[in-house]
């Protein structure tokens, strides 16, 4: 079975799809809860991924040590479920750029087993998540490990300033 939702946000429609298998070939309700709870998890995730466009791209105009960490990089990365739902990032010439999709040829991707272990690996406090996730088989890394661990230094600029 296939559930779909048309969301539309500031002129933008998005359509999102989950699937999801009935079992003994018929649909009740318990599978359309399902699908529903599918749907609004992508749509968490998707608005995660929004976000942290937003926060670095405030990071590297309004903090100089950010600016200073993505001077001179050029690079494309992106983070997606397994399904192929997910949002690109360029570092190029000290700003940072973001799209909704996927781009054909990134430096590195993370791709996360479903939005629910995305959701989960990327708000958790621990940081020793993405080491787990890896573990666990919910997270796949692909591409320029160099880059990906250049990726975590620049996660330390993604939290607030301590208040003195």
């Amino acid at each position: 079975m296939h559930c779909t939702a048309v969301v539309s946000f500031r002129g933008a429609t998005r359509v999102i799809q989950a699937s999801i298998r009935p079992i003994y070939g018929y649909i009740n309700r318990r599978h359309l809860l399902k699908c529903v709870q599918v749907i609004k998890l992508m749509l968490k995730f998707k608005f995660l991924l929004w976000a942290l466009a937003q926060i670095l791209k405030k990071s590297a105009k309004n903090n100089p040590a950010c600016a200073e960490y993505i001077d001179g990089k050029d690079i494309v990365f992106q983070i997606q479920t397994a399904s192929g739902s997910g949002r690109n990032y360029t570092v190029k010439d000290g700003k940072v750029k973001s799209s909704g999709g996927l781009t054909k040829e990134p430096t590195f991707t993370l791709s996360f087993k479903d939005a629910a272990a995305g959701m989960s690996i990327l708000t958790a406090k621990d940081k020793n998540a993405f080491m787990a996730g890896i573990q666990n088989k919910d997270l796949l890394i692909s591409g320029d490990f160099g880059e990906v661990m250049w990726f975590q230094g620049l996660t330390k600029f993604l939290k607030p300033k301590k208040k003195k």
